[in-house]
């Protein structure tokens, strides 16, 4: 007789202190790859643009770009935002905030991943399965983001949580589904799509069990606090939508998501082997498919959507985390195998677990590669960071990379590319607004838009106005180009052919090419002499400093304070 797809499952192993302990490990585990990367290394650039709303709102700033600048909503994952404010507010620095919120998701993810697989594991077994399982985590993609600096494993354990409610159906669970919606919604803003499938999802979940009144409850408090606060944040940022999304939602192709979308599958083949075995032999898979519904809706959605700086796939990561709880479906689904005598089943697991340790040996070298990335002594990691002593509140910047630069330089910051500039996010970055802007300092990532190899072999080489502008690979009709991020080097250059004398111009190595381009005014309020010798400083072996060294100087308090 068919299982009824109505009723929750019998619940796995009680909890006990025993399902604490491999979290518990990846928790210590994941805090001391993080303690390690911020003495060693840096963060991901857009990491620092949340950072730096994160101290904005700690100090008493509001959510704003810079002190003294308007209400900003570039950091798109606004609960992700409030936590690490509030952590800093009482003292914690950001970074190490986030590595422990993120911890703390990662955690959640194998404990919710451990109570899927604790009934077909024993003894000994259950010890192995789990120690698969946390290699897995700590070496997958969701946790390589998290270490860039970003809230994939937090959010993660979110997307891990409804899934586990919407496959279990526990009756007094349920109700917690729109909860979790909601929590996705405030942590992301493609979390919305997520919590509004999972909550029509239990919706018809709680119709079928005849709790329609405690769910319908809980999920109309749920929308009472969506829309309040879609209500605030209009009523504060003056907005429809976070400016991040304006930027990216304007697209170079007609499916630019196909993409990375592919590439996420193809680099996690292997634990998408076991997910489909896990699928194909489970009696459950329609409860499978059921609960990873919200997460096929965000790939789907993400087809359309520009998917820039993907460090680490972070946006497949809710996918990647479906397809990590499928896997851990699967020892059940082999034991489940009654055809099978016992020696086979156990063999059919010991190779799930052989091939689980294969895909985490891959996904640890790539880990490995974004912590050399990140450990790399690249000249942006610190130029802003000395710079910062020839700069004051009122000098003006003009850029396009607007994390690690904008992150340590005190000033008045204005985003070219519009993630963090309503003025740039909506109209687009064009040379009247620099004209009115008038910046001391433009810098800008050219975006394959010009290339200075031939003029240029030093790491730092001063342009005239005419090499500038004959390094331009693409027509200065910037007018036709609406990615904010092709787009705003040709607008400088643009204004640059409209000032010529105005500006002293560097072409300045970004790894292995010349892909940073620097306008100094000449009468602006940066002196020229300690901005060239600053620049070519941040070259030298002298120069390198970590996060955390960085944020233990003597005298350096932080731009919002």
């Amino acid at each position: 007789m068919r299982q009824s797809t109505t009723h929750s499952l019998p619940m796995p192993h009680a909890l006990t202190p025993r399902a604490l302990l491999f979290p518990a490990v990846t928790l210590v585990l994941y805090l001391a790859a993080t303690g390690y990367l911020l003495l060693s290394g840096h963060l991901h650039e857009d990491a620092y643009i949340l950072y730096i709303y994160a101290e904005s709102l700690a100090q008493g700033n509001g959510i704003a770009y810079f002190p003294g600048g308007p209400p900003a909503e570039g950091a798109t994952d606004f609960l992700w935002m409030a936590l690490l404010a509030g952590a800093h507010y009482l003292g914690l620095d950001v970074a190490v905030a986030a590595g422990l919120f993120n911890g703390l998701g990662l955690g959640g993810i194998v404990f919710l991943a451990g109570r899927l697989l604790a009934p077909a594991c024993h003894g000994r077994g259950w010890y192995l399965a789990n120690a698969v399982l946390v290699a897995v985590a700590l070496c997958s993609q969701v946790a390589q983001a998290s270490l860039a600096g970003f809230s994939t494993a937090f959010y993660g354990a979110f997307v891990a949580a409804t899934f586990y409610l919407l496959y279990t159906r526990p009756r007094r669970g349920l109700p917690w589904v729109p909860v979790l919606g909601i929590t996705l919604g405030l942590l992301r803003p493609d979390g919305v799509l997520m919590g509004v499938t999972a909550t029509l999802v239990g919706l018809y979940l709680a119709w079928h069990q005849r709790m329609l009144k405690p769910y319908l409850t809980a999920a109309l408090a749920s929308a009472a606090v969506g829309i309040a606060y879609f209500c605030w944040r209009y009523a504060y940022f003056g907005h429809l939508l976070p400016l991040p999304l304006y930027v990216k939602s304007t697209s170079v192709t007609t499916l630019p998501g196909l993409s990375p979308h592919l590439d996420w599958l193809w680099a996690n083949r292997l634990l998408a082997v076991l997910a489909l075995a896990g699928l194909a032999l489970n009696a459950g898979r329609r409860r499978m498919l059921t609960a990873a519904l919200p997460a096929a809706a965000l790939l789907a959605a993400f087809l359309f959507a520009t998917q820039s700086q993907n460090a680490a796939f972070r946006f497949q990561a809710p996918a990647t985390v479906v397809l990590m709880l499928w896997a851990a479906l699967l020892p059940a689904a082999i034991a489940g195998l009654r055809q099978l005598a016992a020696r086979p089943r156990r063999l059919l697991q010991a190779g799930a677990a052989a091939l689980a340790l294969v895909f985490a040996g891959g996904q640890a070298h790539s880990a490995a590669g974004i912590i050399r990335a990140l450990q790399g002594n690249q000249y942006i990691y610190y130029f802003s960071y000395y710079l910062n002593e020839y700069l004051s509140a009122d000098t003006t910047i003009a850029l396009t990379e607007a994390g690690r630069f904008a992150y340590w330089a005190k000033g008045k910051k204005y985003d070219l590319v519009g993630l963090n500039t309503p003025e740039t996010a909506i109209h687009k970055p064009s040379p009247d607004y620099l004209e009115r802007l008038d910046p001391d300092l433009i810098f800008t990532h050219t975006a394959a838009m010009a290339g200075y190899e031939d003029v240029c072999t030093q790491d730092v080489c001063e342009l005239t106005p005419a090499q500038a502008l004959a390094g331009a690979r693409h027509p200065l009709r910037w007018q036709d180009v609406s990615y904010g991020v092709q787009r705003a080097p040709l607008a400088v250059l643009k204004h640059l052919e409209q000032h010529p004398e105005a500006y002293r111009v560097f072409a300045v190595r970004y790894y292995t090419r010349h892909e940073h381009l620097y306008l100094v005014k000449k009468d602006g309020s940066i002196p020229l002499d300690d901005f060239i010798r600053t620049l070519r400083y941040s070259f030298t072996e002298d120069a390198v400093r970590s996060y955390l060294e960085m944020k233990r100087t003597p005298g350096f308090s932080g731009v919002f304070e």
